[in-house]
């Protein structure tokens, strides 16, 4: 069975209508048909980013996350000794790439540099 791992990029793209990919993302995230995961390290990343990058108020980025938990199987997050086994030029990048890994996911992103890097362990 196919299952997708969403990178942050591709959730704040879905709320954001001035992002690049805005239709896409938002599609990927509000189909029914495949499998959708991410794990706690990119809603931690998600929150970050609506908060100091957007200004989002925090009612509206828990409402957020909260919508996302209901449409994506939501993972925890790989321990350091687990996504260590994970070379990426971002080191951001690795318990993103080793949880869709360890679960059998296609990475879905948008950061060129990222899915290279995930390529690796496909």
């Amino acid at each position: 069975m196919i299952k997708l791992f969403l990178d942050t990029n591709i959730l704040l793209n879905s709320l954001i209508p001035d992002r690049r990919s805005h239709i896409f993302s938002l599609s990927i995230v509000l189909q029914n048909n495949i499998p959708l995961v991410t794990n706690e390290y990119v809603l931690k990343e998600v929150r970050k980013i609506l908060e100091e990058t957007y200004s989002f108020n925090q009612e509206d980025i828990h409402q957020f996350v909260e919508f996302c938990r209901t449409k994506l199987e939501v993972v925890k997050t790989p321990s350091k000794e687990e996504f260590k086994t994970i070379n990426a030029g971002d080191k951001s990048d690795r318990p993103i790439i080793f949880s869709a890994k360890k679960h059998s996911c296609i990475l879905i992103t948008d950061d060129a540099p990222t899915k290279k890097d995930a390529d690796k362990y496909s």
